[in-house]
This record gives C-alpha cells, sequence and structure tokens, in this order.
C-alpha cells in the first residue's frame, strides 16, 4: 500500500491510500552442476561431494530434471521418493520426476559409467524443467573425460602361411605378432596371451 499524506500550512491534512498488487512471475529453475570430471576407463564416475548435482526452483513448482550421457550409462537410487518418469536407469538418458528434495536426493546418488573399454570424450547433460504453463528450463553440462587403461591383449585372429603363423590382438595398440616354425606342414596353430602390452 502506498499511503499518501498531504499537509497545507495551517496543519489541515489528508491522507489516500494506493494500494498496489505484485503479481508473480515464475522463475526459472536454476542447475548447480561441477566443472569438468575425469574417470579411468571402466570405472564408474560417482557425482558426491563437491561433484554433486542439484536444483532448485524458488517458486517451488520444480517438476523434473533430464539426464543425458552419450558413450555410457546413468544411475540413481529412487530411495528418497523421485521417480524416473523417462528412460530407465543405467542407461543413457532418464528423467527425474518428483518434489525439489525428492530430485535432489536422486541427484546426490549419480552414477556414470563408462561404454565397456571406451576412452574418449563424453558430456552430461542437465535439463531441469518447472511445472509452469508455458514450462521454463535450465541446461547445464559436465565435460567428462575418460582416461584409456591399458587391457591385456586378446589374440582375436591367427593365421597361417608356409612356416609363419600371424596372430592379430584386439587391444590398444592393435598389435601383430609373426611367429616362425621349423617345417612348413602346419595346418592349424593356437596361441594364447598373457599380461599387458608393451611399450
Amino acid at each position: 500500500t502506498l499511503t499518501v499524506v498531504a499537509t497545507d500550512a495551517l496543519g489541515a491534512t489528508d491522507t489516500d491510500a494506493v494500494a498496489i498488487t505484485v503479481t508473480a512471475v515464475n522463475d526459472v529453475p536454476v542447475n548447480t552442476a561441477p566443472g569438468a570430471q575425469m574417470v579411468a576407463e571402466d570405472t564408474a564416475l560417482v557425482f558426491s561431494g563437491a561433484a554433486t548435482i542439484s536444483v532448485a526452483d524458488v517458486d517451488g513448482n520444480l517438476a523434473s530434471t533430464r539426464l543425458t550421457v552419450t558413450n555410457g550409462t546413468l544411475a540413481v537410487s529412487l530411495t528418497g521418493g523421485a521417480t524416473i518418469s523417462a528412460g530407465a536407469n543405467n542407461s543413457a538418458t532418464l528423467t527425474l520426476a518428483g518434489t525439489q528434495t525428492q530430485i535432489n536426493a536422486a541427484l546426490a546418488t549419480l552414477v556414470y559409467q563408462g561404454k565397456l573399454d571406451y576412452n574418449g570424450s563424453d558430456t552430461l547433460t542437465v535439463v531441469s524443467t518447472d511445472g509452469a504453463t508455458p514450462a521454463l528450463t535450465d541446461a547445464d553440462a559436465v565435460a567428462i573425460t575418460v582416461t584409456v587403461v591399458s587391457d591385456p591383449p586378446v589374440i582375436a585372429a591367427s593365421y597361417v602361411s608356409g612356416n609363419m603363423i600371424s596372430l592379430r590382438g584386439t587391444s590398444e595398440p592393435l598389435a601383430l605378432i609373426r611367429i616362425y616354425a621349423d617345417s612348413v606342414d602346419m595346418t592349424s596353430a593356437r596361441a594364447s596371451a598373457d599380461g599387458s602390452w608393451a611399450t
């Protein structure tokens, strides 16, 4: 209320009141996401501590948070009451639904797992949407670097030509091994590998 009081030189006054109504404006939800993350190949990346992702909406009408990656899977615990309204746990994308408290409880348990033997870059995309009409969203991206881990060699194929046996491996770096036999009277060969590739 704006109150207006006018006073003349003789001390007479007049008071009036002006009603002011401040209408509500929907505010966008706000994600809090960590900086770039790094994890070793075939190792789970847990978004906890300083890396915890959360979302806040001052209007209290948060509806959902969608999580997406390209080269791995995501998993959360739903014990805090959130549900998955789209996608699935242990998949490349999932959408959490529930109250702000429930969604944040699930986000606090988020785990990323890269694809088997994958190394390189990935991006975790976080999109939070409120329940207003029209709905407002906030989108953030977290860069993930999956570092290479040397895998034990695996023999994928073998070839026999005269007295030479060629063995080709599947692990990085791709290797070709040649073995020479004392005789050319060979029809087959078998070999096994143990250990890791030499660099």
